[in-house]
C-alpha cells in the first residue's frame, strides 16, 4: 500500500438496459475532484462479466500502449480482445471489478496499466 485516506467520494455505475455488444459500461466519479491525476472522472468500459465473487467492467485491446501489463496479459488470454486499438492515459483503468457481499457492494477495485497499479474504494 502506497497511500490511504479515508473519503466521501461518490462513484456511479451506470449499465444500459440492453446489454448486448454495443453496451457501454461506465463508471462516473461525481465527488472525487482531487482523485482526477489517479483515476480519470468518467470510465467507459467494453465488457461486463460476473464471475462468483465479482462483477468485472474490463476493456481489452488487441494493440495499445500497454507495457508488458501482466493483468491485462491475463485477461486477454482468458477473455480474448473487446476492441483492436485502445491507448490507455496513465490515469485510465482497463478493469474494474465490484466485490458484493450478501448482495451490497463492499469494495470496488480500479486496475491501470502504465504504470501497473490498482486503486480500491471500501464502503
Amino acid at each position: 500500500m502506497v497511500k490511504y485516506d479515508d473519503s466521501s467520494h461518490q462513484i456511479t455505475v451506470r449499465v444500459p438496459e440492453s446489454l448486448d455488444e454495443n453496451s457501454e459500461y461506465s463508471i462516473v466519479s461525481t465527488n472525487a475532484p482531487d482523485l482526477t491525476s489517479e483515476i480519470i472522472s468518467e470510465i467507459s468500459f467494453d465488457l461486463f462479466l460476473t464471475g462468483g465473487d465479482r462483477l468485472q467492467l474490463v476493456t481489452i485491446p488487441e494493440s495499445g500502449n500497454e507495457i508488458e501489463c501482466i493483468g491485462l496479459a491475463a485477461l486477454k488470454n482468458i477473455i480474448g480482445a473487446t476492441r483492436q486499438v485502445k491507448n490507455f492515459t496513465k490515469n485510465e483503468p482497463y478493469c474494474c471489478n465490484l466485490f458484493l457481499q450478501n448482495g451490497n457492494l463492499v469494495k470496488m477495485t480500479f486496475s491501470f496499466n502504465n504504470p501497473e497499479k490498482l486503486i480500491e474504494f471500501y464502503k
